[in-house]
């Protein structure tokens, strides 16, 4: 059974199509929950699926800095860094 499981890819939308949906739901979820700006499109929020919780952390924390480096020289203008 464990040979079998390893040789079929959950995160894998052809196989599964209805985890995107899923994961659309998720990311829109957590936008809302933190109060992200709305999609200028309308559309859903964009975000990356992750498997594992440090790749999540390492990749919010990037986000944030990224959105304070922005705020930061709009507020002080300076150029991005």
């Amino acid at each position: 059974v464990a040979v079998i499981g390893a040789e079929i890819n959950i995160a894998d939308a052809s196989v599964y199509p209805a985890s995107i949906e899923l994961h659309n739901k998720a990311v829109n979820m957590i936008a809302s929950l933190w109060h992200a700006p709305e999609p200028k499109n309308g559309d859903d929020y964009c975000g990356a699926g992750t498997v594992g919780s440090t790749e999540a952390c390492l990749l919010a924390g990037l986000a944030l800095k990224f959105r304070w480096r922005k705020w930061y020289a709009e507020r002080h203008g300076v150029s991005e860094i």
